[in-house]
């Protein structure tokens, strides 16, 4: 019957701003003594349980480091666990080894600064009719960072229904000056930032002179 062992090692940065791919090579190995000794539905499994998460703009990738064991991947529940699911299209023979590049993309804008994960995959398989799991003996790590950095725009106007315009406006004494502000943080194309959390009250000021 067939062995197998299963290893994963950052390819860059493990601590990167929100928003940023996180590469991982996940290594697969099968083992075999007699002739005709096989890995069958070979699969790699990585659990969210260690911070990754299947929430909302979380994304996940897998590419297959060799066209003679191409692989599908997708976000599932495996035995009541949730997690990324890596199968292996064909049989794995004994004397294989093989890999895969797997990335975890946390959400810009919504990711708390600082969290953290870990990379833990499993490689299970059947052989000789047994069914085997083994599990990286080393996992990797993740580690996510952003800031809250708004940006606040005044307007100014003669009159209350505008135009308001960027630049100060000349209006005579004793009248009134109209000001428009408008606050705003967190790009949708950059990394590492943050938006205005809902359930938190935002307050604008803007001291005037006595």
């Amino acid at each position: 019957e067939a062995t197998g062992s299963v290893s994963i090692f950052p390819m860059g940065a493990t601590t990167q701003e929100s928003g940023s791919l996180f590469v991982y090579q996940i290594n697969a190995q099968c083992s075999g003594v007699e002739e005709g000794d096989t890995c069958e539905n070979a699969q790699l499994f990585v659990p969210f349980e260690g911070g990754l998460n299947s929430g909302t703009g979380w994304k996940y990738t897998v590419l297959a480091g060799s066209p003679d064991h191409p692989v599908t991947g997708a976000v599932t529940n495996v035995g009541g666990r949730d997690g990324y699911l890596i199968s292996f299209t064909n049989p794995l023979p004994a004397g294989t080894s093989t890999s895969v590049r797997f990335t975890a993309q946390p959400p810009n804008l919504t990711t708390p600064n600082g969290t953290t994960w870990q990379v833990e995959p499993e490689f299970t398989f059947t052989t000789a009719g047994l069914a085997k799991k083994e599990v990286a003996p080393i996992p990797s790590s993740g580690t996510a960072n952003a800031v809250f950095s708004p940006t606040m725009e005044k307007r100014f106007s003669a009159i209350k229904t505008g135009p308001y315009s960027l630049g100060l406006t000349t209006i005579a004494s004793g009248n009134i000056a109209w000001m428009r502000l408008q606050a705003s943080a967190g790009n949708p194309e950059g990394t590492g930032e943050l938006i205005y959390d809902p359930n938190v009250n935002v307050v604008l000021s803007d001291p005037l002179p006595e």
